[in-house]
């Protein structure tokens, strides 16, 4: 957990989940769904990004690398159920009617 590449990536999170919060924020102002000033807008900002080290240091030792703040694992690969859905059918051959006599 006191890796560089954790605190990067920790502080990655929480400049997106600030960045999403005050896009939320301004975009439902800019609905006319609240009534809030910029001061108030970097607050809860701010509060989400708190949130969002919280949340990263908490879940450090759940996951399987500790050298990341998140609980999956980057590399692992998804389960058969997930590929299976995923993964393109073959193209189907053209039915040709068969003549009626």
């Amino acid at each position: 957990m006191l890796t560089r590449t954790f605190w990067i990536q920790l502080a990655e999170r929480a400049l997106k989940t600030g960045a999403q919060s005050a896009a939320a924020i301004i975009g439902a102002a800019g609905l006319d769904v609240l009534d809030i000033d910029a001061t108030k807008v970097i607050y809860i900002a701010l509060l989400a990004m708190l949130a969002s080290v919280l949340t990263s240091i908490g879940s450090a030792p759940l996951g399987n690398d500790k050298t990341s703040p998140s609980i999956t694992s980057v590399g692992a690969s998804a389960p058969a159920s997930a590929t299976a859905a995923t993964t393109p059918l073959a193209p189907s051959q053209p039915s040709t009617p068969t003549p009626s006599t």
